[in-house]
């Protein structure tokens, strides 16, 4: 059990148990004599305790509890020892294979939820041919009491007694010996399954943990079998593509990534067995993914658009055919994987639908151009649930161009853009025949980007606010004609200068020529001296 903090592994917190078995002589006989030399009476007595929360007779899973029981069946200090104490004993148990521990938060309680799942022990036969169990066992009691233990636990046969010759199987298959009458339907039957199996599935508190904490998807809906097939068993990523089967969480994101580029198992198999694809720790690198995801969708994209070209060449009504043909297929593969997504696991659609569910008040309208195919609620749905690639296609009637394509995908993979908001820029530029120029969009989303625009409801107030500033002002009222620039001083921007007049040109007398003379002499002797 890895727990960093032991203040979020207390005896105050929530466990349940599960198994789906149980345990006979030979699995008690195993446990003690094979297991408890490994890893001590104080772990078995632990794996025991959790054994006993199911009753025996039954199975499944038990009762959520304080783990304040475990702490005082075994008698722990409820302190940090005793946390220490409890979190080696179930430690030594995964080690062995016996137990399995998952943990889940809940934001409505804030808290942590354990669960116990167990494990049955190892047979005789399976337990000798595991070599880390065996050198583990030899380790602690000697390599002359293994060779006893096995003696005792494994009757084999000599040599003189095996069977010699071919052999011919005679066990008799079940229609040839019973007879069922097929045709009748006992509907009483049917409709008690079908109200046990949902009494059963909807109040269990393991699935409730369980959805809160990863979310519910089916595994098979991702035809699992078909991609371990497809993985060759010398892989190095082998191991950890069998243990996705129970990642719910990296399950929905390949779900999820198949939908948004339509892509099929053939290439979820190659993406899985690349180089890079998982960690060291076997988690998996969903940014790797996409980016491969993304170059198979563009690859795709272009091979489709030359068969296009090339089927138009060779005849009109050949290529009319053969491209609703080809459409119509890719059209089915994507409608079928959703359909398959949704037989699958209606339950898990079911509660999916009631947590998106999506509030009015932040409601945008649907375009002209979609209103014969969605109402208000369809449309706003799929902005918020599908992804950009689905969106962009209702837009275009034929493929989506490329430039449209790289700048939508430079904002996805490059600014990691939440696509929830991609879907609403999507829509604002629609909406408002803005256009799809790769600067203009640019612009937008890095406005979108700077103001941390990070879920839905924010981006539909970030283009409300956007439509307002678009909207034309109303005209201002007219100033007065009286009314200048005022200033503090109270005066005008330039100062108002006095204009000379014109005066009446008259004709000069003898007189006053003789009077400018004399000055002008005057002046003039005046200035020589």
């Amino acid at each position: 059990m890895k727990i960093t903090n032991l203040l979020h592994f207390t005896e105050n917190h929530r466990f349940l148990t599960y198994r789906d078995f149980s345990l006979s002589p030979l699995d008690y006989r195993m446990l003690h004599t094979v297991y408890q030399p490994m890893i001590g009476p104080s772990a078995i007595s632990l794996y025991l305790l959790l054994y006993e929360q199911v009753p025996a007779e039954r199975i499944g899973y038990a009762r959520v509890e304080q783990q304040r029981r475990l702490f005082l069946s075994l008698c722990l200090e409820p302190s940090e020892k005793g946390r220490k104490s409890l979190i080696e004993m179930t430690s030594k148990l995964e080690a062995v294979g016996l137990l399995q521990t998952k943990r889940a938060y809940l934001t409505d309680n804030e808290e942590y939820v354990y669960q116990y799942r167990m494990q049955r022990p190892l047979d005789p036969y399976a337990f000798f041919h595991t070599t880390h169990l065996l050198l583990l066992l030899r380790d602690k009691v000697g390599k002359h009491t293994v060779l006893a233990l096995k003696d005792e636990l494994c009757c084999e046969l000599t040599e003189q007694e095996v069977m010699e010759g071919d052999e011919e199987d005679l066990s008799v298959p079940f229609y040839e010996w019973f007879e069922l009458n097929s045709h009748v339907v006992d509907y009483e039957l049917e409709q008690a399954f079908m109200e046990t199996a949902s009494s059963q599935s909807a109040p269990s508190d393991a699935d409730r943990e369980e959805e809160s904490g990863s979310g519910k998807l089916d595994a098979h809906s991702l035809d699992f079998s078909e991609i371990l097939r497809r993985i060759p068993r010398t892989s190095q990523n082998r191991m950890y593509v069998e243990q996705l089967r129970y990642e719910r969480q990296q399950l929905q994101e390949l779900h999820y990534l198949l939908q948004k580029y339509q892509l099929g198992i053939s290439h979820m198999s190659r993406m899985l067995d690349e180089d890079g694809a998982f960690d060291t720790r076997g988690r998996l690198q969903y940014a790797e993914l996409e980016k491969w995801a993304h170059l198979y969708f563009r690859q795709g994209k272009k091979r489709q658009e030359e068969r296009t070209v090339h089927l138009h060449q060779v005849g009109p009504a050949t290529s009319t055919s053969s491209t609703s043909s080809t459409s119509s297929t890719s059209e089915n593969t994507v409608e079928d994987q959703t359909a398959n997504t949704s037989a699958a696991s209606p339950e898990a659609e079911g509660n999916q639908s009631e947590t998106t569910e999506l509030q009015m008040a932040y409601y945008v309208q649907v375009p002209a151009a979609l209103l014969k195919k969605f109402n208000v609620h369809d449309y706003n749905r799929m902005l918020k649930e599908r992804p950009y690639t689905h969106v962009l296609a209702q837009f275009f009637p034929g493929t989506i161009p490329d430039l449209v394509l790289n700048t939508f995908a430079q904002i996805d993979l490059n600014y990691r853009m939440n696509e929830r908001v991609i879907n609403v820029l999507i829509h604002y530029i629609k909406m408002h025949d803005l256009s799809w120029n790769k600067n203009y969009v640019m612009a937008i989303a890095s406005d979108m980007l700077g103001r941390q625009v990070d879920s839905f409801e924010k981006a539909v107030t970030y283009i409300r606010e956007m439509e307002e500033r678009r909207k034309p002002k109303a005209p201002a009222a007219k100033k007065s004609k009286g009314r200048g620039r005022s200033f503090t001083n109270g005066n005008s921007q330039k100062p108002k200068l006095e204009v000379m007049q014109e005066q009446s040109t008259g004709t000069y007398n003898e007189e006053s020529m003789q009077r400018a003379l004399k000055l002008a002499e005057m002046l003039d002797h005046e200035h020589k001296r």
